[in-house]
């Protein structure tokens, strides 16, 4: 992907305690719940006991997506017992659409594979209804895959290192 203008303007950084309303915020708005995996909204305390899981996990890295340094998504990897990293990210309303998406999984990936050294590919498990996410994930260089179990309703797409 070429350089541009907004590449210089997106930048991620490690989600951090005091982040937990904000990503709790984001995750119970509709249009986040219609294209993610449960589709289901999750209580306060269920999301916060998730949030310090996920950041003291040797597991996973959480980042938070930025826009000229304010906060427009996140993004989260877990390494899986195959030596794969799954990714999961999401931007909020009003910047998406833009070319920031690709940006930011092209950067975040680059993270992921630097702090999961024994990744041989990342993962992303898309709906296959979620034709933005599929092309997003396709221009950052995510080539559609038929390995392993596949989830229903779900395209599978993997980035091999």
């Amino acid at each position: 992907m070429k350089s541009s203008i907004k590449d210089s303007k997106i930048r991620l950084r490690p989600a951090a305690p005091e982040d937990c309303d904000l990503v709790f915020g984001w995750r119970n708005l509709p249009e986040i719940i219609a294209l993610g995996s449960s589709q289901k909204p999750v209580g306060a305390l269920e999301h916060s006991d998730w949030f310090g899981l996920i950041l003291r996990s040797k597991n996973c890295r959480l980042f938070i997506i930025l826009l000229n340094d304010v906060p427009i998504g996140q993004v989260r990897f877990e390494i899986k017992e195959n030596n794969y990293a799954e990714i999961s990210i999401f931007l909020i309303t009003g910047f998406t659409g833009k070319g920031l998406g690709v940006i930011s999984i092209i950067k975040s990936c680059g993270l992921a594979f630097a702090s999961f050294p024994e990744a041989s590919c990342i993962v992303a498990f898309v709906r296959r209804n979620n034709v933005f996410s599929l092309g997003a994930f396709r221009k950052a260089g995510f080539k559609i895959d038929n390995i392993g179990a596949q989830r229903l309703d779900h395209l599978r797409l993997n980035l091999a290192r």
